[in-house]
């Protein structure tokens, strides 16, 4: 299932770690797009940080079981 979102701040070091560190709470897989189209995996760190994310930048956030993220 794949969600879009509209950032609404920076993906700074610290925004990355917190959501690194509450999606591999996570079985499934997550991955974050951009529309360029590059994927990175969303539960790492350089990952996360090597697309430079920025504010009211609108991403797409792919899971791989939806009904997981109540857990969070």
């Amino acid at each position: 299932m794949e969600i879009k979102l509209k950032l609404t701040d920076n993906l700074n070091n610290r925004n990355a770690a917190n959501l690194v560190n509450s999606l591999r709470e996570l079985s499934s897989s997550v991955f974050i797009y951009k529309d360029s189209g590059r994927k990175v995996n969303g539960k790492t760190l350089v990952g996360l940080l090597s697309e430079n994310f920025s504010i009211n930048e609108i991403i797409n956030v792919n899971f791989s079981n939806l009904d997981e993220l109540s857990r969070l």
